[in-house]
């Protein structure tokens, strides 16, 4: 069984690969394009929520602290007239390409990190080619396709955007079942 200091140069690799990966699936190919929309009144829908008060962080629309004040009709209402949804608010800035792309690089290292040790588990020192990309792919498809599903039953974001990332989670294992199979040590 490898240990993680046997898998580091695959770990570290993997990360940059998928990172590459991810950059061309977002930043280059256009199927993600679609997945946001504009406001109708964007200006009015700013203006409407410009203020100090709202601070970064996650909002819903209507809020409802409790199930039980979903029987109060008042609560209801706001509901059926509407909007409902969800909000992430960033802080006021351009956005930091550079620091953003560093804390994804590094979550990219993590799960690398946990798919190598899973592997470490399950598969031996020289162990098939095959075995290995299977293995990695499956659990870096999982850690980046697995979850998304809980937005669209729970959050509403639209299903095509939804089998979208599955898709390009399918396209991150690939790659990562790729390089891990390149690296394990023989």
């Amino acid at each position: 069984m490898p240990s993680l200091l046997d898998l580091w140069w695959p770990i570290v690799a993997c990360a940059f690969a998928l990172f590459a990966t991810s950059l061309a699936l977002w930043a280059v190919l256009p199927h993600h394009r679609s997945d946001y929309r504009a406001l109708p009144d964007e200006d009015r829908a700013r203006r409407a929520l410009a203020g100090p008060e709202l601070t970064p962080g996650l909002y819903n629309i209507p809020n409802v602290p409790s199930l039980a004040d979903l029987r109060d009709p008042a609560v209801a209402a706001k509901f059926t007239v509407g909007p409902v949804g969800f909000l992430t608010v960033l802080p006021n800035r351009l956005p930091r390409m550079g620091r953003n792309s560093m804390h994804w690089l590094a979550w990219l290292l993590v799960v690398s990190t946990a798919v190598a040790l899973l592997a470490s588990r399950a598969l031996p020192i020289g162990a098939d080619d095959g075995a290995v990309f299977v293995v990695t792919a499956i659990a870096t498809g999982l850690a980046f396709g697995a979850g998304i599903g809980q937005d669209a039953a729970w959050y509403g974001r639209p299903w095509i955007a939804v089998i979208k990332q599955v898709l390009d989670a399918a396209v991150l294992g690939a790659v990562s079942g790729a390089v891990f199979s390149w690296g394990w040590p023989a």
